[in-house]
């Protein structure tokens, strides 16, 4: 939990340097970026791999890839 917090508090401050005060940066701005244009700022903001993985977890969540099949069907969808 601890390194969730310090890789949201770095990706803030590292975007605060680059954007105006009044623009914040939410899951809903991450989710609007193309695959390419998370990777392009990842790289210019220079984040790790453990900083993206956590990002990707806390904007979209644990449900992807791998972890989407251990899911059970919805009501009404699958088996």
């Amino acid at each position: 939990m601890h390194l969730l917090i310090v890789a949201c508090l770095a990706l803030v401050g590292a975007l605060a340097c680059l954007v105006p005060a009044a623009a914040a940066v939410t899951c809903e701005d991450v989710r609007a970026l193309s695959k390419a244009d998370q990777e392009y700022w990842s790289q210019v903001l220079g984040l790790t791999q453990a900083q993206r993985h956590q990002i990707r977890v806390e904007c979209y969540g644990r449900a992807r890839g791998r972890h989407l099949a251990a899911r059970p069907p919805r009501a009404g969808h699958g088996i």
